[in-house]
């Protein structure tokens, strides 16, 4: 007796295994049916293609457009320039800093234009393109 008791108490033990190992399974199959629906979802998505563009067309031109306009229109671009006066004495005397504006006639292209052109297309083609 004692004997188809514990005989008993395993083959429930076993059954009550493999439903909880079904149960697990299915749980899993609702997970990767989820996670199917979503993937297909975001690739039907448009990814605000349209934002990227306006993005890029605006500081291109911000940048690029209209310097370029006003230099075929004659209006003068005023560049920062800093200047220190040479230091005597160990910097005793002298070295002041002063700070003046020069005219620069016609387009005045700068080493920024090239970083913000490479940062666009980053932004706008992926990380991969500005390298």
């Amino acid at each position: 007796m004692g004997l188809g008791s514990t005989m008993g108490f395993v083959f429930r033990f076993m059954a009550e295994s493999r439903k909880s190992r079904n149960d697990q399974f299915k749980q899993m199959l609702q997970g990767r049916k989820a996670a199917v629906e979503s993937a297909d979802a975001a690739a039907a998505r448009d990814g605000g293609k349209v934002v990227r563009r306006f993005l890029v067309v605006s500081v291109v031109v911000a940048l690029i457009g209209f310097p370029f306009l006003a230099s075929l229109l004659g209006i003068s671009t005023f560049v920062e320039l800093t200047q220190t006066s040479r230091e005597y004495f160990w910097g005793l005397i002298g070295g002041k800093t002063e700070t003046g504006f020069t005219e620069v006639g016609g387009y005045l292209l700068v080493e920024q234009n090239r970083t913000v052109l490479l940062a666009i297309s980053s932004f706008y083609f992926g990380q991969a393109a500005g390298r």
